[in-house]
């Protein structure tokens, strides 16, 4: 199925009936606060996308080691990987997944896993920064590293 075509069935699974790609990209917007965007990368892929929340000035390297670790082999994501935007410092949640493999059933599927890891990770995200801000996490940062995250 091609991207169009899989995006339009998505939408009336979704009772958004005329959901369309624009520009190769299309946004979903849950609970009015969670925006995901869907693209096509032109590659054979659908990639799903969300920013997670800004960068902070303030323990910079304690978060990023946190999500590191959580990323690690995928286990704490549910296989989406975290990224930081280079011009504009925000933390940026994705995942790809090869068109050819999806139908509605899968891509509605992985969009409902995708979201909900959004959702997680925008309110540990937040957790990680209240307690750098009170001082409560470790000095080395392994507080703010989440209790089930795999630890190599």
């Amino acid at each position: 199925m091609n991207p169009p075509d899989l995006i339009a069935e998505l939408g009336q699974r979704l009772n958004l009936t005329g959901l369309t790609l624009n520009g190769g990209v299309c946004r979903l917007v849950f609970d009015q606060t969670l925006p995901i965007d869907i693209e096509d990368d032109s590659s054979g892929n659908l990639c799903f996308h969300t920013v997670l929340a800004p960068l902070p000035h303030d323990q910079r390297e304690s978060l990023l080691a946190a999500l590191l670790s959580a990323h690690l082999f995928g286990v704490d994501t549910d296989g989406a990987v975290f990224g930081l935007h280079p011009k504009t410092d925000e933390l940026y949640l994705f995942r790809s997944l090869p068109v050819e493999s999806l139908d509605v059933d899968k891509a509605l599927t992985a969009l409902e896993r995708f979201t909900h890891q959004a959702e997680v990770w925008r309110r540990r995200i937040d957790a990680i920064g209240r307690e750098t801000r009170s001082g409560s996490a470790a000095a080395d940062g392994s507080a703010a590293i989440p209790a089930e995250a795999l630890r190599a």
